[in-house]
């Protein structure tokens, strides 16, 4: 039987062979900066840049309702009390 770990690193191997992993990544990188591009053309604040293909701006929660109609998006959201679990579990850690 194959090594699950040996046919993982093959695949990630192949992936970063002649920029692969990069070219079969650009266009979803290249509409990521399209959509910002729109987003700050109609007035909506982004988060913060990214140089991936993820896009994270400010919106009013009626309009993500307006928006969820048509596209799918996914929210991310941190409640406070999920930051305390985090830290008390980092502090585990320690």
């Amino acid at each position: 039987m194959p090594d699950p770990d040996r046919l993982l690193g093959i695949q990630f191997d192949e992936l970063f062979r002649d920029d692969l992993y990069l070219k079969i990544g650009e266009p979803a990188i290249r509409a990521a900066a399209r959509i910002r591009g729109g987003l700050q053309q109609q007035g909506y604040r982004l988060c913060f840049g990214s140089p991936t293909n993820q896009v994270f701006c400010v919106m009013e929660n009626r309009k993500l309702e307006l928006l969820a109609e048509t596209v799918l998006f996914e929210y991310w959201g941190t409640k406070q009390e999920d930051v305390g679990e985090l830290l008390r579990v980092i502090g585990r850690l320690a």
